[in-house]
């Protein structure tokens, strides 16, 4: 059994600022919501989203944009960050960060 199958946010790497939620019973809207902090995420989840929770507004590394890429290809991004100084400022350097993979945000 690979990693993938056994531990779910294994594609992100051993990075423990990063948590991966998926949807409970099937539903899935298609898109993966990148969120501050893991209630925020498990509330994605909860409203069938696909979510990776950053466990601090600065925590988004520039690792992330290709993990993404390689788990979710083909779905939307949104980044879901708390409208304060800092969720703002982490905001604009991952759109910068997706940006430049060519992933698109919003």
């Amino acid at each position: 059994m690979d990693a993938s199958t056994t531990n779910p946010p294994a594609f992100l790497g051993r990075n423990p600022r990063h948590g991966h939620v998926r949807p409970h019973g099937g539903a899935d809207s298609g898109e993966l919501w990148i969120c501050e902090g893991l209630p925020d995420a498990l509330t994605a989840a909860g409203l069938g989203h696909r979510s990776i929770a950053v466990l601090g507004a600065g925590l988004a590394d520039r690792s992330m944009p290709a993990a993404i890429v390689a788990a979710s290809p083909d779905r939307n991004v949104v980044i879901a960050f708390d409208d304060d100084d800092a969720g703002r400022l982490g905001a604009a350097h991952l759109t910068s960060s997706l940006d430049r993979a060519s992933i698109a945000s919003r």
